[in-house]
C-alpha cells in the first residue's frame, strides 16, 4: 500500500476538531507516521509540514503560508489523533 505524502483538509486553515486525510480519498493509502508532507487546504492554498511521532500521538509542524484570500497563517505545531484513515487535530502543541 502506498504512503500518503499529501494531506487534504476541508478548511482553509487547521483548528481543533478539523481533520486531515489522503489527498485522493479514492486511492488506498496509509497516513505516514513520520516525515515531510504537504497540507492541501480547501481554498487551493498549501503548506509544507512535518509529521513526527510523540508519546501522546502524532505532531504536525506546519510551515507559515497564506490562504487564497491572502490571510497570513503563522507556523504552528498541532497535536493529532489517528482516526481510521484520517488525522484529527486535537489542539496546538505546547
Amino acid at each position: 500500500m502506498e504512503t500518503v505524502r499529501a494531506l487534504r483538509t476541508d478548511h482553509s486553515h487547521l483548528f481543533p476538531g478539523s481533520r486531515l486525510g489522503p489527498a485522493d480519498p479514492a486511492t488506498p493509502a496509509e497516513i505516514p507516521a513520520a516525515g515531510e508532507v504537504v497540507v492541501l487546504f480547501s481554498d487551493g492554498s498549501s503548506a509544507e509540514a512535518e509529521l513526527s511521532p510523540q508519546d501522546s500521538g502524532p505532531l504536525l509542524r506546519v510551515q507559515a503560508y497564506r490562504t487564497a484570500a491572502g490571510t497570513p497563517i503563522a507556523q504552528k505545531s498541532w497535536r493529532l489523533q489517528v482516526e481510521d484513515r484520517h488525522l484529527k487535530v486535537l489542539g496546538p502543541a505546547a
